[in-house]
């Protein structure tokens, strides 16, 4: 009797193994549900694909046997910095001891970044459920992976800027569509932000602020678009997480506070950033006054850092850029600089290791140019010439400390 002999096992086709997923998962997000049901829809799973990914990613709970969630071509997943901005999520949690309504740090994938504006969101699946983790350079959103969300719905909603949640497995595209509350008529609405879509996860970064707005997510499914309006209020918590303030006593940290304080826009968690290197530049005019001096100071903090320069209608600054993990982070700054700071300007800068005494930029076809070091940061001044060819991806950057002993040489990233 044990002797029963099965036929070998075959895998399932990818249509068919698609469509039972999306159907598993849409069971799993309906609004009017038992505990039961899903659950058993899960163990069904389990025993009928003999480990399929979702089915593996809801019930284990061993870091090691956990299947990351398989990336969809073109989406985009900074793995080192989507690591970074979920510990920064799970340590706020633990710091207030709020840890217990969420599965543990191990258990969290990511599945796809989103960066802009001066914020970071991370899509993520933890033990299975979608999780959002929004960070700023002053705090942190997180949405509740146990809320019951509709299909699709909302999970996040941050700042007025953010919108995060789940979509309709059916879709291949998500937009999002604000109209005043006086016209309900979101379909006659003009889709507005930046979406990423990827296992049934979306995150939309938009201009516009949506408070006291209708609020639609338009699908592409069937070949068209859907209108389904969406409530801004899902369940999330938002916690303070500010670098310690930077010290304001001595003259370049007043000089930064000053400056920063009167750029004309504001700066969230200035209060953090410590005086970096400065430098000085005469730009001559056509007319008087024959030059025009420009001193710009690039401040930091452990997860960011921009750059302020007084001008003689008053200070600017360059939009606050996250410090990446590797030994150089390198822009473009200054008054020419556009806000992604991509366009070649009068100085390049950015952040080197805390242990840098020297720094030399190299453009290539010109000979290598000494910056300012300080508090590891650096800056240094572009001639017009170089200007006119420079490029942060083939410029090199040769990095030592104060023994002379080279920490870095090579290109930015």
């Amino acid at each position: 009797m044990n002797d029963i002999e099965l036929p070998p096992r075959r895998e399932l086709p990818p249509e068919l193994r698609a469509r039972l997923r999306s159907d598993l998962r849409r069971g799993m997000f309906k609004e009017k549900r038992t505990r039961a049901k899903p659950l058993a829809a899960v163990a069904a799973a389990v025993l009928l694909f003999g480990g399929v990914a979702v089915g593996v990613h809801a019930l284990r709970d061993e870091p090691g046997e956990l299947i990351s969630p398989a990336i969809p071509p073109g989406l985009h997943l900074d793995k080192p910095l989507a690591e970074r901005t979920l510990d920064r999520c799970w340590n706020a949690l633990r710091a207030e001891k709020k840890t217990g309504s969420y599965p543990k740090r191990s258990l969290w994938v990511p599945v796809f970044t989103k960066t802009d504006m001066g914020i970071t969101v991370v899509a993520a699946r933890a033990n299975g459920k979608p999780l959002f983790c929004e960070a700023s350079s002053t705090s942190v959103t997180l949405s509740d992976p146990n809320a019951l969300l509709t299909m699709p719905g909302v999970a996040l909603h941050a700042d007025g800027y953010v919108v995060a949640g789940v979509a309709d497995p059916e879709w291949g595209k998500v937009r999002l569509s604000v109209l005043p509350k006086a016209m309900p008529e979101p379909e006659r609405s003009a889709s507005v932000g930046e979406t990423e879509l990827g296992d049934g996860l979306f995150v939309i970064l938009s201009p516009a602020r949506l408070d006291e707005r209708v609020v639609a997510l338009l699908g592409k499914a069937d070949g068209g678009l859907a209108p389904s309006p969406v409530s801004l209020t899902p369940p999330m918590i938002t916690l303070d997480d500010k670098p310690a303030p930077g010290d304001r006593t001595v003259a370049d940290a007043k000089f930064l506070g000053d400056c920063l304080r009167d750029a004309g826009v504001d700066t969230p968690g200035a209060e953090t950033f410590e005086p970096g290197a400065k430098v000085t530049l005469e730009v001559p005019t056509a007319a008087a006054p024959p030059s025009i001096t420009l001193n710009l100071m690039v401040g930091r903090n452990d997860r960011w850092f921009l750059a302020c320069t007084t001008l003689r209608g008053g200070p600017m600054r360059n939009k606050p850029v996250e410090i990446a993990d590797r030994p150089v982070t390198a822009r473009f700054l200054g008054p020419s600089s556009t806000s992604e700071s991509s366009k070649p300007a009068e100085f390049v800068g950015g952040v080197v290791p805390r242990a840098a005494a020297g720094v030399s930029v190299t453009v290539p076809g010109f000979p290598a140019v000494p910056a300012v070091v300080a508090n590891g940061t650096f800056a240094a001044v572009l001639t017009k010439e170089m200007q006119a060819v420079a490029q942060i991806g083939s410029m090199t950057f040769k990095v030592t400390d104060a023994a002379g002993a080279v920490l870095h040489d090579g290109p930015a990233f």
